[in-house]
């Protein structure tokens, strides 16, 4: 299994541990994310961000960012793949598209159960603070909120989106 699907999977686990609904793929792309990279969505303001920064940094997570791309490059290139590491799990067979939303399926489960490194731990965690906050906000919210923390507000554009009768070849 690739690192990225293990990541996802540990991710649909505390999903379903914590009743959180994993509708769209942009949703799960948006949660997966910010599960990576969590200290984004905290502002350090009040009280409930102080105490997850600390439990945050107390499993080994780290405020600085050492990489050669920004956050919202990264956001984008992490969005781009998921449709193809959620092709892999469900191929397997460890997360199935229900009738409103993707779930993990029980063979899923005891995969993630296996998953007993300090990463892992630390990784859930990270993802129980960012589900917790994130799965409250509508779909247009949490679009706002994705763009504001990563910066991405301009690459999240679809192209093609805006595009109603483009003349090729005048």
């Amino acid at each position: 299994m690739s690192f990225r699907a293990a990541q996802l999977l540990l991710g649909f686990s505390v999903a379903a541990q914590l009743s959180v609904q994993l509708p769209t793929t942009d949703r799960v792309a948006t949660y997966d994310f910010f599960t990576a990279y969590p200290f984004a969505v905290l502002s350090g303001d009040n009280v409930g961000d102080q105490r997850d920064a600390l439990r945050l940094e107390l499993v080994g997570y780290s405020r600085g960012q050492l990489s050669y791309a920004s956050l919202g490059h990264r956001f984008v290139s992490r969005r781009e793949r998921i449709r193809a590491d959620l092709a892999f799990l469900v191929a397997r067979g460890l997360i199935a598209i229900g009738e409103e939303a993707f779930v993990i399926t029980d063979a899923g489960e005891g995969v993630a159960d296996q998953l007993q490194t300090a990463y892992a731990d630390a990784y859930r965690l990270a993802a129980e603070i960012v589900l917790v906050r994130l799965s409250r906000l509508s779909d247009r919210a949490l679009r706002e909120a994705s763009a504001r923390w990563a910066g991405t507000h301009w690459l999240m554009l679809d192209l093609f989106d805006d595009v109603v009768r483009p003349e090729i070849g005048d």
